[in-house]
Formats: C-alpha cells, sequence, structure tokens
C-alpha cells in the first residue's frame, strides 16, 4: 500500500462522479476523510487520506495529534497553490471556505479547487489509543485536544466507542456549530480507567 494509490483512488472517483453529475448539482461539493489500515510485516501503518475541511486526529497517549491539513482556502500553504484564482475573506475566488473538494465542478475549470488528497501515514504503536475522523463542524467550535479530552473521558466511563462518537457529535451541537457535524472513533487500545 502506498500513498499514491490512494491519491489516484479518490482522484479517479472524483473524475467518475464528475462525468455523471447533472448541471443543477455542479454547485455542490463534499469534504471527505478516511483512513485505512495495513498489516506490514510486524508492524501496522495506518494511513489516512483527506479533502477539504475533514480532519483525521490521531489520540497517542493522551495527546492529539492532527494526521491531516485542512484545505481552507485561508491555509497560506493552499492559498499559495490557488494559481490563478484569489482568495477573499477566507474563501476561495470570494465563494468557496475549501480549496479541496469532490463536486463543486463548476469551480473546478480554472484548476483553483481540486479534489487530489492529501495523504499521511503512521506506524501504529501501544502509545496509539484512537483516531477521530470528524467534519469541519465539529472543530469549528472544538479544538482537536478538546475532542480528544472528551473522547478519552466517555471512554473511561462507560468505554462504548460508538455512544462516545454520538456525545462528541451533541457536545459540538450545543456549542452552536453552523455546519454539519459527524465523527467516526476507531479504538486501538482501551483507554485505560
Amino acid at each position: 500500500m502506498d500513498d499514491e494509490l490512494l491519491r489516484r483512488d479518490m482522484e479517479r472517483i472524483a473524475a467518475q462522479k464528475n462525468e455523471r453529475m447533472p448541471t443543477p448539482m455542479s454547485f455542490s461539493g463534499s469534504a471527505a476523510v478516511f483512513a485505512v489500515l495495513v498489516k506490514q510485516s510486524d508492524d501496522v501503518a495506518l494511513y489516512v487520506a483527506n479533502v477539504g475541511d475533514c480532519r483525521g486526529v490521531l489520540c497517542q497517549d493522551g495527546d492529539a495529534i492532527d494526521l491531516t491539513i485542512d484545505h481552507k482556502a485561508n491555509n497560506p500553504s493552499e492559498k499559495a497553490r490557488v494559481s490563478g484564482g484569489f482568495v477573499h475573506n477566507g474563501r476561495l475566488d470570494g465563494i468557496l471556505a475549501v480549496s479541496r473538494a469532490f463536486g463543486d465542478f463548476a469551480h473546478k475549470s480554472g484548476g483553483h479547487l481540486i479534489a487530489t488528497p492529501e495523504v499521511t501515514w503512521h506506524t501504529v504503536s501501544a502509545a496509539d489509543e484512537f483516531l477521530l475522523l470528524a467534519s469541519d463542524g465539529l472543530f469549528d467550535v472544538l479544538s482537536s485536544q478538546q475532542a480528544v479530552n472528551f473522547i478519552r473521558r466517555k471512554l473511561r466511563n462507560h468505554g462504548d466507542v460508538q455512544l462516545a462518537a454520538q456525545e462528541l457529535v451533541l457536545k459540538a451541537q450545543e456549542y452552536v456549530s453552523h455546519d454539519n457535524i459527524s465523527a467516526i472513533v476507531v479504538c486501538f487500545n482501551q483507554v485505560a480507567s
């Protein structure tokens, strides 16, 4: 498994969707984050890929480690990548908050908006407790560390990974996030009491 293979597959999927997208939907888009665990001899490799502002966060000994970079138009590296376009008020071409997305085909003709994922990998260790994959609605109101702390506390209380993810979404909704909120938690090791 290599990161280039994941990148090509995501780009192929985006191209297929582009061909089948009806014109009225050409202004709709989506961000995505996903993870793949691969057994490699004695190790397990974690590959995380994202397009847009969804995020993958690893909890390692209680510390939040961002495994992805938010592809937002106001991110300096993304702002530099946008050739021929412009960023105004943190928005690509003054319209989109993200600089990478699936869909939004009407904005891709100039090459400013792309669907090329960024792929990172990490060798899973005994210090790795869990992986959080979540949409930007969560991170608009909670930092990665706050989300990790919340999940750890819930796992200590009841040990239910799915319930912890649901409770995290509800917590973000309490803060009145104005975006969609979704979260998945994948446990590597149960958090000690």
